[in-house]
C-alpha cells in the first residue's frame, strides 16, 4: 500500500526545516515543540493533539528508505486520511474508535513524528526558550 500525503498547513507562514525541541505526552495529550532553526531561537511553534490514540517517534536515520523515495512529500507538515499507520490502528482498535475520525499527521523534522489524533491537533507560535 501507498501511503497518501498531503501538504497540512495549519499555521500561514511556510516553513522549511523544523527541529524536535520537545515531546510531551500527558494522559492522551501530546505536546510537540519544534523550533525553526536549529539554534532554537526564541519563536517556537507547539503541535497539541487533545486525543492522541497512538504515536510513533523515529529517529530521521531509522527511516531512511522512506526518506529517500519521498514517502512523506515536500512539505514537513503533512497528513493522510489513508496510510498504513491508520489503517493498523483501525484495525487494531477493532471498532472501538468507531465514532471517531482519526487522521495520521506527520511532522517531518530532524526526527520523524507521526500522529494519530481526533480532533486536529491545535498549533500555535509560542515565544521564548523552553
Amino acid at each position: 500500500m501507498t501511503d497518501h500525503f498531503k501538504p497540512w498547513l495549519p499555521v500561514a507562514k511556510p516553513l522549511a526545516n523544523l527541529y524536535l525541541q520537545s515531546l510531551v505526552l500527558n494522559g492522551n495529550a501530546l505536546t510537540l515543540t519544534v523550533s525553526t532553526s536549529f539554534n532554537q531561537g526564541n519563536r517556537l511553534l507547539q503541535i497539541s493533539c487533545l486525543n492522541c490514540f497512538t504515536y510513533r517517534f523515529s529517529q530521521e536515520s531509522a527511516r531512511l528508505l522512506s526518506l529517500s523515495i519521498n514517502t512523506f512529500g515536500a512539505s514537513p507538515l503533512t497528513r493522510s486520511f489513508n496510510s498504513e499507520y491508520l489503517n493498523w490502528y483501525k484495525k487494531e482498535s477493532a471498532g472501538i474508535a468507531a465514532h471517531y475520525h482519526p487522521v495520521h499527521y506527520l511532522i517531518l523534522c530532524n526526527d520523524i513524528v507521526e500522529i494519530i489524533c481526533d480532533p486536529e491537533p491545535l498549533v500555535a507560535w509560542i515565544e521564548g526558550p523552553l
